[in-house]
């Protein structure tokens, strides 16, 4: 079994709850107040799955069970408008 581990970014605008999956994938379950947040430049490829509202990645809209990739150097900034949420995986 793995442990949670709770993460906070932009004073506590964005948390999440880190976790290993069943299959062994690294995943983040987050919450998302409204607000833009620059987390910087990813480092491994990443898969971020919408789950509630929605959340502008990158300058482009996802909705609720839309899916957005991150690639290795890409930029990852959220937007929100009202809360979000997401689960995303990453190697």
């Amino acid at each position: 079994m793995s442990e949670i581990k709770q993460n906070s970014y932009h004073d506590g605008k964005v948390k999440s709850l880190g976790f290993t999956t069943i299959n062994g994938r690294k995943a983040t379950l987050g919450v998302v107040l409204p607000g833009k947040f620059d987390f910087g430049i990813a480092s491994a490829p990443e898969e971020i799955v919408v789950i509630h509202n929605k959340l502008t990645i990158n300058g482009k809209e996802y909705r609720a069970i839309m899916t957005c990739q991150i690639n290795v150097n890409d930029p990852i900034v959220f937007e929100a408008a009202e809360p979000a949420a997401y689960i995303c995986y990453y190697e």
